[in-house]
């Protein structure tokens, strides 16, 4: 499977679900990580709550990536290496992602690079759609491409918030 982008998209050729699903678990996992630092931060109850509303979303999709992934798994030889998923995760579309939980300490940053990588993640889904064979994964990955783009909007609209002098206060700062 490769990854490429053109333009601005994400574009997915030889689609691999194994692929696919262990790059999106990792996805998730960092996301569920982010939020539940970014939660921890905040002071704000609003704030917090969206956070962990996220977070928990974040976890629905978790699950399904987790249970789609042994069924491929279970159905064929897993050819893809985790070191594997690593460099291919370091390639440069997925860069936003290290570091992500780091970010929280500063209020904007944090905003602003989970704008991104909910941008980014809801591109990956929607290629991975496209290209996806089965009828059930393309209804699954559109459903969870939508969620991710709220998520960027629930995160756009914070960042509107602080840049209008109502930043979500965080904790030790």
């Amino acid at each position: 499977m490769r990854v490429e982008e053109r333009g601005g998209e994400l574009f997915v050729t030889g689609f691999d679900g194994i692929q696919a699903y262990k790059i999106a678990v990792r996805i998730e996992r960092d996301g569920i990580a982010f939020y539940e630092a970014l939660t921890g931060k905040l002071r704000d109850p609003g704030a917090r709550a969206a956070a962990l509303a996220l977070a928990g979303q974040e976890r629905e999709h978790l699950a399904y990536f987790e249970a789609e992934l042994a069924a491929l798994r279970a159905g064929r030889e897993d050819g893809f290496e985790e070191d594997d998923l690593a460099s291919f995760i370091d390639y440069g579309l997925f860069a936003p992602y290290r570091g992500l939980a780091d970010a929280v300490e500063t209020p904007g940053k944090a905003l602003r690079l989970g704008l991104l990588v909910e941008e980014r993640s809801a591109q990956f889904y929607e290629a991975c759609r496209s290209a996806a064979d089965a009828a059930d994964a393309r209804r699954e990955l559109g459903r969870i491409a939508a969620e991710e783009r709220r998520h960027a909007e629930t995160l756009r609209g914070m960042l509107a918030g602080a840049r209008r002098g109502r930043a979500p206060e965080m904790e030790g700062r």
